[in-house]
This record gives C-alpha cells, sequence and structure tokens, in this order.
C-alpha cells in the first residue's frame, strides 16, 4: 500500500529564487513556490510560460542560473531522489520492445543502482505501482501495443514505482479520452490525499480549478499562487495570459464576473 505522509512535512517542496537561462535568453525569473505534502497544485500559464522548464528544472535536468530547490531540505540529486517524474507522451521511445512491467521497473533505477539486479522490494514497488495506475492486467504486454490511455497510465506507474514523495506532471491529459482522465484524476487526488506534494501543468484552466487544491499561475516567473477561490483578481489572469478584461478565457472561469 502507498505510504501515509498525511502527517509529514518531509515531502515539502520549496523554490527560492529560481532563474532559468535557455539558449542565452531567461525564460524564467524569481520563481518562488511551496508545496506541502498532501496539495495538488495545477501550474497554468500560456503556452511558452514556462511550466515545462521550471518541472524540469525541480527535477535537476536543467541547471538554474539562479535560485535552488529543496525537498525536505535536501538539494541536488538527494531531493531529486525524492521526485516522481511523468513527462509528455511523445518524449518516450513507445517503438522500443519492452514490457509494461520493464519500462516501469526502470523508475526503480535511482534506488536499486546501475547494473544491479531488482530484488523483491523493488518487484513489490513495480506492483504496487501497477495496481495504483490499474496496469496490472497489461504487466507483460509490449507498449508499443498500448493505447494513449494506456500509455500515459504505465508514464505514471513508473514515477509511483520510485515511492516519490513529490509527483511533477507535465500536461498529463492531453490528448486522452475523459473516461481516462477521471480515472488520473482519482489517483491524483488520492495521492495527495494520502499525503504527496503533487504538481501537474496543464492547459485545462477549467479542470485545473475543479481538480487542484491549489492553483500557480505561471508567466516566466510566478504571478499568483492560491486556492482556486482565492484567485479571484482579474487582473493577476490578464497579466499571466496577455488577454484583456472582456477576454472569453475570463468569462469562460468565471473571473470578474458579478
Amino acid at each position: 500500500m502507498p505510504v501515509d505522509r498525511s502527517a509529514d512535512q518531509s515531502g515539502r517542496l520549496v523554490v527560492s529564487g529560481l532563474a532559468v537561462d535557455l539558449g542565452g535568453r531567461r525564460v524564467l525569473h524569481d520563481v518562488d513556490l511551496t508545496v506541502d505534502p498532501g496539495q495538488f497544485v495545477g501550474l497554468v500559464g500560456p503556452n511558452g510560460a514556462g511550466k515545462t522548464t521550471l518541472l524540469r528544472s525541480i527535477l535537476g535536468l536543467l541547471r538554474p542560473a539562479a535560485g535552488r530547490v529543496e525537498v525536505a531540505g535536501r538539494t541536488g540529486r538527494a531531493a531529486a531522489d525524492e521526485i516522481g517524474y511523468v513527462p509528455q507522451r511523445h518524449e518516450f521511445a513507445w517503438e522500443f520492445p519492452i514490457s509494461v512491467h520493464d519500462v516501469v521497473m526502470t523508475g526503480r533505477v535511482r534506488r536499486i543502482g546501475w547494473l544491479r539486479r531488482p530484488e523483491v522490494g523493488d518487484f513489490r514497488a513495480v506492483a504496487e505501482a501497477l495496481e495504483l495506475a490499474r496496469m496490472t492486467d497489461l504487466a507483460r504486454r509490449p507498449v508499443g501495443q498500448l493505447s494513449g490511455g494506456q500509455r500515459q497510465r504505465v508514464l505514471v506507474a513508473r514515477a509511483l514505482a520510485a515511492e516519490p514523495s513529490v509527483l511533477l506532471l507535465d500536461e498529463p491529459f492531453t490528448g486522452l479520452d475523459m473516461p481516462t482522465q477521471e480515472l488520473l484524476i482519482e489517483l491524483f487526488q488520492r495521492l495527495s490525499r494520502d499525503g504527496r506534494a503533487v504538481v501537474m501543468s496543464t492547459h485545462d484552466l477549467a479542470g485545473a480549478m475543479h481538480v487542484c487544491d491549489r492553483l500557480c499561475l505561471v508567466n516566466r516567473t510566478v504571478i499568483a499562487v492560491g486556492s482556486p477561490d482565492e484567485l479571484v483578481d482579474q487582473s493577476i489572469w490578464m497579466r499571466t495570459f496577455g488577454v484583456t478584461a472582456g477576454s472569453p478565457l475570463l468569462r469562460s472561469l468565471g473571473i470578474g464576473e458579478g
């Protein structure tokens, strides 16, 4: 069963003063964000706002120009070891001849170590991750034979196999049908209730306002953070998305009405 971290602050994610340069251009600056265990946070912002860059910087895949990322007060590799990452589906080589089970086992590599064989605890963690993602029945199927929704669930299971205290999700619902989206939403909310810190980038603003505890509005920096009920000032949405007060975007979200 998943570890209950609901009373444990060891999985707190803290991003402080983060700045990131790509191609000689600063794409993120002065990013401050804290996510406590048990919180489900949605990263929202326009295309090019830096959401994926922020997730990759938290994971340690990008070296920041300034600032720091901590998980449970740890930085660098020790912090990254506490993080599970679900990339966008197109980033995985689905044509590779490997089974669902073996893909999920790759999520244990950091804990197993290179060139070492999995042990009982590793197989148990993979089995639990497959069960959480409802992929147990497909464990021996080649990943190339999976549907889009099944592939997304494999990536989620791979991240969970590492038994992370922080889970990062990069656009997990893109191209998925509604039943699969609902299955994943239920899983992500369950994981946060169990005490994990869950951070999800998404373009589905209405969905994020419905399912996330807090939203983080991003456009090269953090514009605002709060619960959906708190983020009712239309000016912060206008600043984030570069829209006017009469924008259909604001009307669709019910921002600034009444």
